[in-house]
């Protein structure tokens, strides 16, 4: 009964000093992650090419998936666009974003 007193003992000592040695080195990345500053106004835009997957039984076709998807590009093709957003930061945990895209044939 004492060494298992003894174990527990130790293995809890362990435990806490693990902890501690954990948190006074992350405490300070925390702090550091936190000091960064975040930029008023964020802005973004990209480019996009669409490639329609369409499933074979919209053409009314049967089993024959191969002419399906086949069908579907050359009706559709490659589909090109664009996407773009501002973002507005009100303090370092939230803004408010304004997110618009378009694709055209």
């Amino acid at each position: 009964m004492a060494q298992l007193r003894q174990v527990v003992s130790f293995v809890l000592r362990s435990v806490w000093f693990v902890t501690w040695i954990l948190l006074s080195f992350s405490l300070p990345l925390i702090q550091r992650a936190q000091a960064q500053d975040v930029p008023r106004v964020q802005v973004f835009g990209g480019y996009s090419i669409l490639r329609p997957n369409l499933p074979a039984d919209i053409f009314d076709l049967g089993a024959d998936a191969e002419a399906g998807e086949k069908i579907g590009e050359f009706v559709l093709g490659n589909v090109l666009g664009w996407g773009s957003s501002v973002t507005v930061n009100i303090n370092a945990n939230f803004g408010i974003t304004a997110d618009f895209s378009g694709h055209y044939k």
